[in-house]
């Protein structure tokens, strides 16, 4: 089983202040106190539940009635390492089919252990139950979780879930089909992911089913391990055309973009992979993050990016909608004013502080700049967000550079793996929409 990421949780207990969670139970987050072993079905309801809804993460140490963080106590702590036992990863196959998908970790956070769930959405509801698991789920039974709890399924919510269905089965079809057209029937070989046998060969072209090539794993190269098991394939084709005078070379390869590299590759200025992957990676992940310097790279305008974000099958529809609001002139980060022209009250102490503050980094310049203290992230924060994009342009490579080394150093080092503080991703997200915009 996958486990869950330490980013993907600091990214949750981001939502921490003064030992409370300050979100709201509901579709998406399920807080309960323990954790064992022995209350795997009720475990299970609520995983089914939240699979046939749009996912979501199951936090065990925290009392759902206040959201106060208590921790979990060490005999709860022990059963960690028993979610991957046959009694709990193998009732799951065996009370649910389609299978369950989920990820998890333990997790320490102010001397405070919690062990935590992510349940990923299904894409083929709905998750019924094929055998009865105690007193909590019964043959034929299907979950969803609702704001308020999770529940038998209602009629009206059924019915989304198999129209929801029927619609991704007709708009597979549709894009497959589109893909045949492009190529031709006379032009066209099909190989069957299922058999391996290659039908009707006519010609050099496969047509490779996206669904089927998201399945594959490939190797890293000088990675090959015959230990573990995994199944994995090294894709290399090369094609060559009756009369010699053409041939292509076929590597495929897949990526893996995380967080960092989505603020660090900007930085860098260095994009190895289509720049439209980093927006769609950005759709299934919570906050903000640097859009409009992709979009640029992109060459594409901002209503055909909006499409492609709508396109995107995202567990977190929210997140979406957040990226297309901010493309379309909402959600920026505001900018700080000194003293704006016309101004006919007395300047406030506070602006005089600004100005203060911008002089002394012209003076001193980037390279002087210090990021050690929460002091000193404040400052830096607050005096680029007084920059204009003139100012800012000539300054923009070594204010990245800063950025960058402080990441790395901070935050993504040889032994540290820790969420970037908001002060940081503040400026990131200022120099974005200043610059490419």
């Amino acid at each position: 089983m996958k486990i869950l990421s330490k980013e993907a949780i600091d990214v949750l207990f981001e939502n921490v202040n003064n030992n409370h969670f300050n979100i709201q139970e509901g579709q998406y987050v399920e807080f309960k106190l323990n954790f064992h072993i022995s209350n795997k079905f009720e475990i299970f309801r609520i995983f089914a539940g939240m699979s046939n809804h749009r996912g979501g993460y199951v936090v065990f140490g925290v009392e759902p009635t206040n959201k106060k963080l208590i921790g979990l106590e060490d005999k709860a702590v022990a059963m960690y390492s028993h979610i991957d036992d046959e009694g709990f990863r193998g009732g799951i196959k065996s009370c649910f089919e389609p299978y369950i998908n989920y990820e998890y970790n333990l997790y320490e956070f102010e001397c405070k252990k919690f062990i935590i769930f992510q349940v990923i959405e299904s894409v083929n509801k709905p998750i019924v139950c094929r055998a009865n698991g105690g007193s909590e789920i019964k043959e034929g039974d299907i979950f969803y979780k609702y704001s308020d709890s999770v529940k038998k399924v209602a009629y009206s919510e059924l019915s989304g879930i198999l129209e929801e269905k029927r619609l991704r089965e007709q708009q597979k079809w549709m894009d497959f089909f589109a893909k045949i057209s492009k190529v031709g029937l006379d032009n066209l070989v099909l190989l069957d992911g299922k058999s391996g046998n290659i039908i009707a060969p006519s010609n050099n072209s496969i047509v490779l089913d996206s669904t089927f090539v998201e399945k594959l794993n490939y190797i890293k190269e000088g990675e090959f391990n015959e230990k573990t098991g995994t199944p994995t394939i090294k894709l290399i084709a090369t094609l060559d055309s009756d009369n010699g005078t053409s041939a292509s070379n076929l590597s495929q390869r897949k990526e893996a973009i995380l967080v960092k590299d989505i603020f660090c590759d900007m930085l860098l200025g260095k994009v190895d992979i289509e720049p439209l992957e980093y927006i769609k990676q950005s759709c299934d992940l919570s906050g903000k993050f640097p859009i409009f310097y992709y979009i640029e790279l992109s060459g594409k305008t901002k209503k055909e990016i909006i499409s492609i974000i709508n396109l995107v099958e995202t567990t977190k529809k929210g997140y979406k909608d957040k990226i297309i609001k901010r493309i379309n002139g909402y959600d920026r980060v505001k900018s700080i004013a000194i003293d704006p022209e016309g101004r006919l009250d007395p300047i406030t102490d506070a602006m005089k502080q600004n100005r203060k503050l911008k002089k002394a980094f012209f003076d001193k310049g980037v390279d002087a700049y210090v990021l050690q203290t929460k002091k000193d992230l404040d400052d830096f924060n607050k005096v680029i967000k007084m920059l204009t994009k003139v100012e800012l342009l000539p300054l923009k490579s070594n204010i990245f550079n800063k950025l960058y080394n402080y990441i790395q150093a901070n935050c993504y080092g040889d032994d540290i793996v820790s969420a970037i503080p908001n002060k940081i991703k503040e400026v990131i997200w200022y120099m974005d929409e200043k610059i490419y915009t």
